[in-house]
């Protein structure tokens, strides 16, 4: 199956959601055993994501200090839509074509087109990702529009096409 082709919203909603929190199957080695992706899939915390969901994410040691969401799924579900089917987004789908079994992709979106919100955790001071005192810093928040989307795919068995993350970055 080619990977490097014209997307549909409906194959997009459909990836987005099929492996919600869950990590694709991408072989099975020679013990039988399957072979599954890094790191289970997670755009779900970046489509829709409220306040609270956010803040408790910036806020958490070990998880980013800064972290985007579209305001809902249908907008990144069609960001998505316009990240894989972008010039910049066809390339990189071809190195799945060749053989690659991950990929991502970082293209321009059609500009304030989609509404986002932005939290940065609120430490003063120089926190490290892990540092217990992030979970007291509180965050800032702040909305704006998309100017790029960032996708990440993983190619799994059978030819299925797995979004890992899609995210906004202003």
């Amino acid at each position: 199956m080619a990977f490097s082709r014209k997307y549909t919203l409906m194959e997009v909603q459909g990836m987005l959601r099929i492996y919600r929190g869950n990590r694709a199957i991408t072989g099975v080695n020679t013990l039988g055993q399957l072979q599954r992706s890094n790191a289970p899939s997670h755009a779900h915390i970046h489509g829709g994501a409220n306040f609270l969901e956010q803040r408790a994410r910036v806020n958490t040691p070990g998880q980013p200090r800064t972290t985007g969401t579209y305001w809902s799924e249908q907008d990144q579900a069609e960001a998505t839509l316009e990240v894989l089917n972008s010039d910049d987004g066809r390339i990189a789908l071809r190195r799945l074509d060749i053989g690659e079994s991950e990929t991502v992709i970082d293209a321009r979106l059609t500009q304030g087109r989609y509404r986002v919100s932005t939290a940065r955790d609120a430490s003063t001071g120089v926190l490290s990702r892990n540092d217990v005192g992030r979970a007291t810093a509180g965050s800032t928040h702040t909305q704006s529009y998309a100017s790029r989307g960032f996708v990440k795919v993983v190619k799994g068995v059978g030819g299925l096409l797995q979004i890992q993350t899609s995210f906004p970055k202003v």
